[in-house]
């Protein structure tokens, strides 16, 4: 069944938890449900997001209800400092942007 909401997903590659596995992250993935559930709320936004076409930083606000930053970079474009390695991948119920590492909890190296 197809979702009439559109949504945003900025969705690490596999490498990106294999990056964290010695850490926080595995844990998270192999224990707490609700820990789980609030690292999966950061990575999904409602609504399509697009990235580029936009000057300066702007907000982001996950289903986690923390504020991301998605900000025009050198390289690039980043989320809250992480680079966006491709970008608006259109999906049948919104965008996907593959990012370079899993986002984690505001001011923590845990998720």
């Amino acid at each position: 069944m197809k979702s009439k909401r559109s949504l945003t997903l900025f969705a690490p590659p596999n490498g990106a938890f294999a990056s964290a596995s010695a850490g926080p992250v595995e844990d998270v993935l192999t224990g707490d449900r609700d820990r789980l559930r609030a690292l999966l709320a950061r990575h999904v936004v409602g609504g399509r997001v697009a990235v580029g076409g936009r000057p300066g930083p702007r907000p982001v606000v996950p289903m986690s209800g923390d504020t991301l930053s998605l900000r025009p970079a050198p390289d690039g474009v980043r989320i809250d400092g992480i680079p966006i390695l491709d970008a608006n991948i259109q999906a049948g119920n919104g965008r996907i942007h593959v990012v370079d590492a899993v986002l984690r909890a505001p001011g923590s190296d845990a998720p």
